[in-house]
């Protein structure tokens, strides 16, 4: 397995998808920090350190804060590298070469998914590292609220939960017809149909299914809320996952 975790590593940093993602993560915090714009999208003002961050200059603190209202936006920079990480082999029709080769069906299914959690996590590290060290250097490195490094380890954590959660729902429908197309647009829209549907139909609980919308407010969401959070988005990973597993282990290629 390690030797597979290896050549996706080497494949994902040579292929041109993994650079232009960087590059457009780039533009994108960069710009929104000198102009201090876009990253007020998402915040919720009606908390202490969020009003301070609306209202206080984007030194590198209050940068991290305002751009955790931002992060959903990690979900679309991470299609492409989930698209090469996982789907690349089962749309090319690889993987009865990779199998004969020694590969076992396990061995492939858990690499695959553990490269695509790293690479996650990296991002998640890129993000808020390029976030701090741009607003400290404009700015300043600047001063937090009361336990705001507490506050935002809890809130990164939950991030990285709520995304995971998201692409477990892809994962399914990648493994069910090996077709990313159907993945990507799964991932897309679920979030979408999601917060339409608790909307429209007024059901209290599907907020809870909400992952995409409630990821710019882990910061400042009440804690029982994080606690349904949690839950939910724990009881979908399991659950998706371990459907993914299951059928792969059984469909006939």
């Amino acid at each position: 397995m390690i030797n597979t975790i290896r050549a996706d590593i080497y494949r994902l940093l040579y292929s041109k998808g993994f650079w232009i993602t960087q590059a457009i993560m780039v533009l994108v915090v960069i710009p929104s920090l000198l102009t201090q714009t876009v990253g007020r999208v998402g915040v919720n003002v009606g908390d202490d350190a969020e009003k301070v961050a609306a209202t206080a200059n984007w030194d590198g603190i209050h940068s991290l804060i305002n751009f955790s209202g931002m992060s959903s936006f990690l979900i679309y920079f991470l299609i492409s590298l989930f698209v090469v990480t996982i789907g690349q082999d089962l749309s090319k029709g690889l993987l009865k070469n990779l199998f004969s080769s020694g590969v076992s069906r396990s061995h492939f299914f858990l690499s695959k998914y553990l490269v695509f959690n790293v690479i996650a996590l990296i991002q998640f590290v890129l993000y808020y590292a390029l976030t701090f060290i741009v607003g400290s250097i404009v700015n300043g490195v600047g001063s937090g609220p009361a336990n705001f490094l507490g506050r935002f380890i809890g809130a990164f954590a939950m991030q990285l939960l709520l995304l995971q959660a998201v692409f477990a729902v892809g994962l399914v429908i990648l493994y069910l017809t090996f077709k990313p197309v159907w993945s990507v647009l799964t991932i897309i829209i679920f979030p979408l149909v999601v917060a339409i549907v608790g909307s429209v139909m007024k059901l209290d609980w599907m907020k809870y299914l909400d992952f995409q919308g409630s990821m710019g407010s882990t910061f400042s969401l009440p804690h029982k809320e994080l606690i349904g959070l949690l839950i939910s988005s724990c009881a979908v990973l399991i659950i998706c996952v371990g459907a993914s597993y299951t059928y792969f282990q059984k469909k006939d290629l």
